[in-house]
């Protein structure tokens, strides 16, 4: 195994299995070429957004020289652009957050009045690995001033940089303790495989009152394993009509208000809750792996162990 560490992240890679960690910054011209001279065609799992679109953008031209473990560009935009799952989402009966992708100037001019800024908070959204909405921490999720004229110009900034207004979006009320997270493994053709649910039991934030985003600030997470079919079942027609295959986990915030399941975004990638995967019996990684080797070699890739959702503690 082998860890790839960029340099604008001190974290170092780490894994009991690390062999090796090497420097690779996750842009074309320096991950592309790196991946096309490893020898023994290893398999390729992306942890970091930036690398996963990468590897995506080129996932055909790679498969000559590793085997990739994430679906191509088109298939993935549907689940990173939010304003793309949202409406997806809605098509297939999971609800959503109220949201709202102005066209032009015009379209926001008309937009901002209609928003109740004094009751509720919004999200401003960019796709990642375009350009974040809050530039001083490159996030992509920036919390929208409550003032109207600010809010316009922090819209406006953005799309100042993106070509583009960002995704608005309405938050969700409730804490982090509300969310529930699908993770899954889904095969090539978009049945998934493994899934369980898991519930956030606390969430440490650097701010206290009001709504503050869990990734702006940093924050630890702490989590258990639960029943939740309905959302399994959300998660399901989700990834099937995305046409999404890989791991992924979708998380969903039921709103205290109504007690019905909101969908909030997809990490299509391993996250902090894989880790309860082995103790589950159900190891995502290995499954993964699994599962692309065998289509690589030519098998149908699906002889994976797991456990039904149901039987998942």
């Amino acid at each position: 195994m082998i860890g790839v560490e960029r340099d604008d992240v001190l974290q170092r890679a780490f894994s009991r299995h690390l062999h090796t960690r090497v420097r690779v910054n996750p842009t074309p011209e320096a991950l592309v070429p790196f991946l096309e001279t490893q020898s023994g065609h290893p398999v390729v799992m992306a942890l970091d957004d930036d690398y996963l679109i990468t590897a995506s953008k080129h996932v055909e031209s790679l498969a000559r020289w590793v085997v990739p473990t994430m679906p191509r560009w088109d298939r993935l935009m549907r689940v990173m652009d939010h304003a793309m799952l949202y409406r997806v989402a809605r098509e297939v009966g999971v609800e959503t957050p109220t949201f709202y992708k102005p066209d032009d100037e015009a379209a926001l001019r008309a937009l901002v009045p209609t928003l109740d800024l004094g009751r509720r908070e919004y999200l401003l959204k960019t796709v990642p690995g375009t350009v974040p909405a809050e530039a001083s921490n490159g996030r992509y999720t920036k919390i929208a001033s409550a003032d109207a004229a600010t809010f316009e110009a922090e819209c406006r900034e953005i799309a100042a940089r993106l070509g583009e207004f960002p995704l608005i979006a309405e938050v969700v009320p409730g804490d982090a303790m509300h969310c529930i997270g699908v993770c899954m493994l889904v095969d090539h053709s978009q049945t998934p495989v493994i899934a369980y649910a898991i519930k956030r039991l606390r969430l440490f934030t650097y701010s206290r009152g009001g709504f503050v985003h869990p990734y702006e600030l940093g924050a630890n997470v702490y989590c258990e394993s639960v029943h939740d079919d309905e959302a399994i079942d959300a998660a399901t027609r989700l990834v099937r009509a995305t046409g999404y295959v890989g791991v992924i986990t979708i998380e969903f915030r039921r709103d205290p208000r109504t007690g019905r399941l909101m969908l909030l975004k997809a990490d299509p990638r391993f996250v902090r809750s894989t880790s309860l995967s082995t103790a589950l019996g159900l190891d995502l990684p290995t499954a993964l792996y699994r599962l692309f080797v065998e289509r690589a070699q030519g098998g149908a890739g699906s002889a994976i162990t797991g456990a039904h959702p149901s039987d998942v503690p």
